[in-house]
């Protein structure tokens, strides 16, 4: 189900996108002229309300009204007859912007944080860039862990490869088991 409202006749109108999503119009005499964004499994991609592009005192006469896509934008056009005489108006609204948006994808194994942002589970994330892009990011989160060692020696210590010939504090970053 697209809208479930009260009106008498609701005049409904598709138009397909080049992107493949669906764009279905209706009328209704509590929302006004709105419009519905399926994806092409027939799934809404609005709440259920929809995209109001008119209230009611300005909705189309359903013969008057049209929708189409120029360049990147689904628009909708119509005309609306003031009963009290005067003159009519005409209307014309954008109802969607259809610039493509640009999906990067990434798989990424990072300990507890990638970009400064800290994650306390592996999974799939999306992260908006910008008005036009999506970071699909596949993150496998491998968790750092601390180990001490105290050592106390009459000469030089080798650990890892790394000689110590002086007293002090060393931290050495190595791969745990998750990586």
């Amino acid at each position: 189900m697209v809208a479930n409202l009260s009106t008498y006749s609701p005049y409904p109108r598709d138009t397909v996108a080049p992107d493949g999503f669906i764009y279905i119009s209706h009328e209704s005499t509590v929302n006004g002229y709105v419009f519905q964004k399926l994806n092409t499994d027939g799934e809404l991609q609005w709440d259920a309300d929809g995209e109001q592009v008119a209230i009611t005192s300005v909705m189309p006469n359903p013969n008057t009204r049209s929708e189409f896509i120029s360049g990147d934008n689904l628009l909708a056009v119509w005309g609306v007859g003031l009963s009290a005489g005067g003159q009519d108006g005409i209307y014309m609204n954008r109802v969607a912007d259809l610039t493509p948006v640009t999906i990067i994808q990434e798989n990424v194994s990072s300990c507890d944080t990638y970009e400064d942002v800290t994650y306390d589970e592996s999974g799939l994330y999306e992260i908006e860039i910008g008005e036009d892009s999506i970071l699909q990011l596949n993150l496998t989160l491998l968790q750092s862990s601390t180990s001490q060692l105290e050592v106390n020696v009459c000469e030089e210590f080798v650990l890892n490869g790394t000689i110590y010939d002086e007293s002090g504090t060393y931290t050495q970053v190595v791969s745990n088991e998750a990586g």
